[in-house]
């Protein structure tokens, strides 16, 4: 974590000797200009060297004109925050929403099974609830986390319907039909909702 009011103190010092910020916190400080610099062609790319040198202060008075702030080339606080929430917006704000893996990939025989309990349940329990109406499950399936009675007997029912033993418990495999299942599903609503 880097200390905002040390690396603000040490590069806004007035003229004379001054104090020269910690090689860390300037690579930080460069990396987020770096990384701008590939989203505004008006920030110039700069070495990540650790070194406040003449690119890095032109970097920063580049991000400065940009952000209306003044072009002081010194990392004030305001400078500060408002470089590191565009550094932030440019790594994740226009991607698509990041995965995130649920299902553990290991071991490769893992199973989810009655009695367990935890995040992963309550997603298997989601797709199944989600997917009941395609499957038509005689089955009530409350999201609460916990795999029990009527987890298991939805999940033997998707098991029938995807014609895999009925084992009642969700396996790798089972665990990517269900996905694929609910995103073709997701799409079709998508596609529906857009003819509209």
């Amino acid at each position: 974590m880097i200390d905002q009011n040390r690396f603000e103190n040490r590069t806004s010092a007035q003229s004379g000797a001054q104090a020269t910020p910690p090689r860390d916190e300037v690579r930080n400080l460069q990396r987020y200009l770096r990384t701008l610099s590939y989203v505004y062609d008006t920030i110039p790319p700069l070495p990540v060297d650790g070194i406040f040198d003449t690119d890095t202060r032109d970097a920063l008075i580049a991000f400065q004109k940009l952000a209306g702030l003044p072009e002081t080339g010194e990392a004030d606080r305001t400078t500060w925050e408002l470089l590191y929430s565009a550094y932030l917006d440019a790594l994740f704000g226009a991607s698509e929403p990041l995965g995130l893996p649920i299902f553990p990939i290991s071991p490769s025989d893992y199973t989810v099974k009655r009695g367990d309990t935890g995040f992963t349940v309550a997603a298997i329990q989601y797709l199944l609830w989600e997917l009941r109406t395609i499957y038509d499950f005689p089955i009530a399936i409350t999201v609460n986390g916990i795999y029990d009675e009527s987890t298991e007997q939805a999940v033997k029912e998707t098991q029938r319907a995807f014609l895999l033993p009925l084992s009642g418990e969700v396996d790798k495999r089972l665990w990517n039909y269900l996905v694929g299942a609910y995103r073709a599903e997701d799409a079709l609503r998508e596609q529906s909702y857009g003819r509209i």
